[in-house]
């Protein structure tokens, strides 16, 4: 039951979206159940039957500060040490080597959730919504939101998420930023396109349904990477699993690790899925403080460091691209964008891989010896982040056939084995790696290393050409969880060590009246109990109101 107090009008689902693009992820994440209320009797909504939690709506606030113009060059790129007196030559994330590998491609879509964007700035490409016919006042894509051509503004709720302040402006520029046009500035990623969503108002501020939503909307509409210049200290499960939701679908998020100068968590970037960066200045040190006080936070989730100080971007003027803004939201769109350029090389590679790469490639020990310890520490993290080496990581295609280990090279030391090579009968070798050797008639489709033969093709040269094939091993090869000898679960219905046969439950040793398959760890049929605001049933919890924030209103 809902508080009778709670009409129609009061509460609303945290997400809108109604296409999912990982649509079991997203059930997994539970964001479908939760929903956004207008109460701050936080009690009452955590004792009603059937909600599994009750959390604040809290708020959070942009990561970055405006400088004042004065720079001319974007250092954070290519720093030759003249850009201060303080300036160390190779203090950058060298990205004009890593575009001789790859300049991103337009169908690498990076999110910027943040203030919003100038749209008339001719210095990006944008991605559009091609389902979604403008301004005709329906939702033609069906995906919950009308006229979303260009994004959506999830503060006031409508279709135009325009920037009034320059931050996210700023940090979109310092991503994607189109290259070699003969237009102001070049972003990390200068192929890719950008996708707009405004989750923090004109005062810098943004309520964490705005953000979650945002979140879903950009995964649901196709953005390969998430930045989010942004953080608030109030740890949010509906928000960590929004996270979740973004990375199972293979979207990595980057979050900036907000600038005061110490410890304290900020969330997004405390959150285990996501890639947590700090900010470094021109002379390879942690910026501490930046051009307007304040300082890069570290802490034990720290995973990398980037440029953040004093960095060029757009200003609101469209023809503006000497706006220098500083902090550890500078530094995120850095590895955004650099992620932008590792989808574009390595488009099937996952989130978890992304991020290894980003640590392995990293330059070690570049700050000072208190801070910058060998190997991981809380200040620098794995590192500060080397574009080029992180792309060479990502995508080594040893034996020159154009397919690297990620893109399903089984074999990159011979040329001739890919997935795009022939597979000829009779030669033993599986070259178009599928996992199939014609020659021995067996597959292994799940790569667990148990196989079954497979009816021979009747072409010359192929096995013992009698036609027949024997029975083999594994029982269902397109699930790498069953095979001989795995550990075999009671009462699910499934043979998982192929022996014939399903484990039986044990006894009701809890005398639940059931076949006792709790007792083995199935089957209890009680309800979730971590999860976020809301309601199971449909319902949901609510949006509280606390702090100096206390009192301000969502736009219905």
């Amino acid at each position: 039951m809902v508080p009778a107090d709670v009409g129609g009008r009061d509460w609303l689902p945290v997400v809108r979206s109604r296409q999912h693009r990982d649509p079991a992820a997203f059930e997994r994440s539970g964001l479908g159940r939760t929903w956004v209320v207008e109460s701050t009797d936080i009690a009452r909504w955590a004792r009603t039957p059937g909600v599994e939690y009750a959390e604040w709506d809290a708020w959070g606030r942009g990561a970055g500060v405006p400088d004042d113009p004065g720079f001319a060059t974007q250092w954070g790129l290519l720093n030759d040490g003249s850009n201060s007196e303080f300036a160390v030559a190779g203090a950058d994330i060298d990205a004009a080597a890593a575009w001789d590998i790859e300049e991103g491609d337009p169908s690498v879509v990076v999110a910027v959730l943040d203030t919003g964007f100038i749209l008339e700035q001719p210095d990006v490409q944008l991605w559009t919504n091609a389902g979604e016919n403008p301004n005709n006042g329906i939702d033609d894509d069906g995906n919950g939101y009308i006229d979303d051509r260009s994004g959506w503004d999830f503060v006031q709720d409508d279709r135009n998420p325009r920037d009034a302040t320059g931050h996210g402006t700023n940090v979109s520029a310092i991503a994607v930023a189109e290259g070699n046009n003969g237009l102001g500035l070049t972003g990390v990623c200068p192929g890719c396109r950008l996708m707009i969503g405004r989750n923090l108002g004109d005062d810098g501020f943004g309520q964490y349904s705005w953000w979650i939503e945002s979140m879903a909307y950009a995964v649901d509409n196709g953005a390969s990477v998430l930045n989010m210049s942004e953080g608030g200290l109030s740890n949010s499960i509906t928000m960590r699993d929004a996270a979740q939701y973004a990375v199972d679908a293979g979207v990595p998020i980057v979050a900036a690790m907000m600038n005061t100068n110490d410890d304290t968590p900020y969330y997004p970037a405390a959150y285990e899925p996501v890639i947590a960066v700090g900010a470094t200045n021109d002379a390879d040190e942690r910026a501490a403080p930046f051009v307007w006080g304040g300082g890069s936070n570290y802490g034990d989730h720290i995973d990398l460091v980037a440029p953040g100080n004093s960095i060029a971007g757009f200003g609101l003027d469209p023809e503006s691209y000497d706006s220098f803004w500083s902090g550890t939201s500078q530094a995120a769109p850095h590895v955004a964008g650099l992620l932008g350029l590792m989808r574009a090389r390595a488009p099937h590679a996952s989130p978890a891989e992304l991020r290894q790469v980003l640590r392995d490639a990293a330059v070690d020990e570049v700050g000072p010896a208190a801070e910058d310890a060998p190997g991981w520490d809380r200040f620098f993290g794995w590192g500060r982040v080397d574009a080029p080496t992180s792309l060479k990581l990502l995508s080594p295609d040893d034996d020159g056939d154009d397919w690297s280990v990620l893109d399903g090279d089984c074999d990159d030391d011979d040329a001739s084995v890919n997935p795009g090579a022939e597979d000829l009968p009779g030669d033993g070798v599986d070259s178009d790696c599928d996992g199939i050797d014609p020659a021995a008639c067996w597959q292994d489709l799940d790569r667990d290393g148990f196989g079954f033969e497979v009816p021979e093709t009747g072409l010359d040269g192929t096995c013992d050409a009698d036609g027949l094939s024997a029975t083999g091993d594994d029982c269902d090869d397109l699930n790498n969880t069953i095979f001989p000898g795995a550990d075999e679960a009671c009462g699910d219905e499934v043979d998982q060590d192929c022996d014939g046969a399903d484990l039986a439950c044990p006894e009701d040793d809890d005398d639940d009246g059931g076949q006792g398959c709790s007792e083995c760890g199935t089957g209890s049929g009680s309800l979730p109990q971590a999860m976020l605001w809301l309601l199971p049933m449909g319902l949901v919890v609510r949006r509280g109101r606390r702090g100096p924030r206390q009192g301000l209103r969502r736009r219905w």
